[in-house]
């Protein structure tokens, strides 16, 4: 009886102390966390982070036994194709820059991390973007997908009222919402198909440009070929248990952002 008192005493101080020292929960089943990227620099800007960073939060990730997934993987995911991995993370990266391919891509490969890029269609080929050829390169290796950022909806609109809102989610001074919503289906088309022959892999996803978009432009994504689209600058990641498949939470990775601290946050909901 002495004995079995003293186990007792023994587990009420042991139990407690390793709440202490373990996480007090982990990654909430079915959380997906989504990264955003743009470019991989050492040059200044509130949209650029060093490749030695970005380094660090791969290898960080790697370390803690992520499961690097593509847009692909994710689409398959939420169509009951494929099994969501107990701690998935997604890398994706907007617009589409030379650096992508020049600092991110090696990083990646060396991990055989995988990632997507959100391509503005317009701007490839053009100095400092990423060209065609890369693209192909990059898709034949199988570690990249590449998804749809518009072909040229990104930029803003220069005058009337809704001057300084993106093109992709406002209308024209005078057009209608019929030539509003034309415009928008025909650009997604347009940079879908650009994409396709390129990497002979039809872009199934959309990264809403500026994070903007709205109700009418939502309802013609799917006549589009969009099945899945991402917000952006989150604080917590979306679940696929109640996902909505055209509102898919990212989160912003900045330079300054702290990857040990951020990583805790993804994987134990601190």
């Amino acid at each position: 009886m002495k004995k079995l008192i003293q186990i007792i005493i023994g587990l009420l101080i042991i139990v407690p102390a390793l709440f202490l020292i373990l996480p007090a929960s982990k990654l909430k089943a079915g959380d997906i966390p989504v990264l955003t990227y743009h470019k991989i620099s050492d040059e200044e800007g509130t949209f650029s982070v060093s490749p030695e960073n970005f380094k660090k939060m791969i290898d960080e990730l790697s370390r803690r036994d992520f499961t690097f997934l593509t847009v692909d993987d994710l689409s398959k995911i939420i169509q009951g194709r494929k099994k969501l991995p107990l701690k998935p993370v997604l890398i994706t990266f907007d617009d589409g820059y030379e650096d992508n391919y020049t600092n991110a891509f090696p990083i990646l490969k060396s991990y055989g991390a995988k990632a997507s890029i959100f391509l503005i269609g317009s701007l490839v080929d053009k100095p400092g973007y990423l060209t065609w050829d890369m693209v192909s390169e990059m898709s034949y290796i199988n570690l990249m997908d590449f998804q749809n950022h518009t072909f040229d909806q990104h930029a803003k609109i220069e005058e009337g009222k809704n001057k300084d809102k993106t093109k992709f989610s406002s209308r024209y001074e005078n057009e209608s919402e019929e030539e509003y919503l034309k415009r928008i289906k025909d650009d997604l088309i347009w940079n879908n198909w650009l994409i396709y022959q390129h990497t002979s892999k039809y872009p199934l996803a959309l990264a809403y440009p500026g994070a903007a978009s709205n109700d009418s432009v939502r309802k013609i994504l799917k006549d589009a070929g969009i099945k899945i689209a991402f917000v952006g600058a989150n604080k917590r990641a979306s679940n696929i248990k109640n996902l909505n498949p055209y509102e898919i939470r990212r989160f912003h990775i900045k330079n300054a952002t702290d990857i040990e601290k951020f990583v805790n946050k993804i994987e134990y909901n601190k």
